[in-house]
């Protein structure tokens, strides 16, 4: 599961996959890394991705990931 703040709550694998596709429109995406803090089984990391729309405007979003060894073991590997 993972867990937006949002306001919508957790987010299936699945659902999360079709959000992430939508980034795939944005030019020069980069994630600038603020903070990392390890926490015994994972990591907690702000991180700001940044890049620009379609229509030309920049766009950053402040982001909180916590993904654990086991979450990232289970993440689809590319062909």
């Amino acid at each position: 599961m993972i867990w937006h703040n949002d306001g919508l709550g957790e987010q299936d694998l699945e659902a999360n996959l079709v959000v992430l596709r939508l980034l795939s429109g944005i030019r020069g995406l980069r994630f600038d890394v603020s903070r990392r803090l390890d926490v015994g089984d994972g990591v907690f990391q702000h991180r700001v991705p940044r890049g620009q729309l379609p229509d030309g405007e920049e766009s950053a979003l402040d982001s909180l990931v916590a993904p654990s060894p086991a979450a990232v073991e289970a993440m689809p590997r590319p062909p």
